[in-house]
Order: C-alpha cells, then sequence, then structure tokens
C-alpha cells in the first residue's frame, strides 16, 4: 500500500547469486516524476547488473508515474514532494520488513 492507502507496484529482483545469504539493496528511483520503471531492458538503470554483482533491488513506481491511468499520474500535481516519497518510504520499509536476505546496514538510494 502506498500513500492515500492505494496500490502503488513496485520491482523486486533479488541477487544473481541467490537469497542464502545477506545482500546489498540497491534501491532505485526513476526520474520524472511522470515516468515509470518498465519491463525492458535500459543501460542506465538496468537491474539485471546491479542483480549481478550481488545486490537486491527495490524500485517503486510511485504516485505520478504513468503506464497506470492518467488520474494516478496526475495524483502529484502540487504534491510532487509528498505523495511520491511517502510512496518511497512505505516501499523500502516493505522490502525490508518481507525480505529476509536483505542487509539493512547496506541500502543504497541511487536513480535521476
Amino acid at each position: 500500500m502506498g500513500a492515500n492507502n492505494e496500490t502503488v507496484w513496485g520491482w523486486h529482483v533479488p541477487p544473481a547469486h541467490g537469497t542464502g545469504q545477506p545482500a546489498p539493496l540497491a534501491f532505485l528511483i526513476h526520474g520524472g516524476p511522470q515516468s515509470s520503471w518498465y519491463d525492458a531492458w535500459g543501460s542506465g538503470w538496468n537491474f539485471q547488473s546491479y542483480s549481478a554483482q550481488g545486490y537486491a533491488v527495490i524500485a517503486i513506481n510511485f504516485h505520478g508515474s504513468d503506464s497506470y491511468g492518467q488520474n494516478f499520474t496526475d495524483s502529484i500535481t502540487g504534491e510532487y514532494g509528498s505523495l511520491p516519497y511517502e510512496d518511497l518510504k512505505l516501499g523500502l520499509d516493505y522490502a525490508l520488513r518481507n525480505f529476509s536476505y536483505i542487509d539493512r546496514t547496506r541500502v543504497v538510494a541511487l536513480g535521476a
């Protein structure tokens, strides 16, 4: 659940070596804000490149992201710093609670 108790989607990619040992987390934040993480390959923020280096990856499509309908995209009008930020906090908290292999002492946030 994201801000305003609305469903927010994201991506979870475990480290390529598996989940049997603690792994650092790459918490990826897309730009825009009216953009999205897509099921596509790209050289900029490639989930698999982090996974191959032993990172777990979490990437949240926060309020304002496209591909979830115009109302969801427009929901951040006048709320650029609040709804997306709340979604990111809730998404990170969810990941740390539900993926026990993530080493919560080794988390990095990356984005553009």
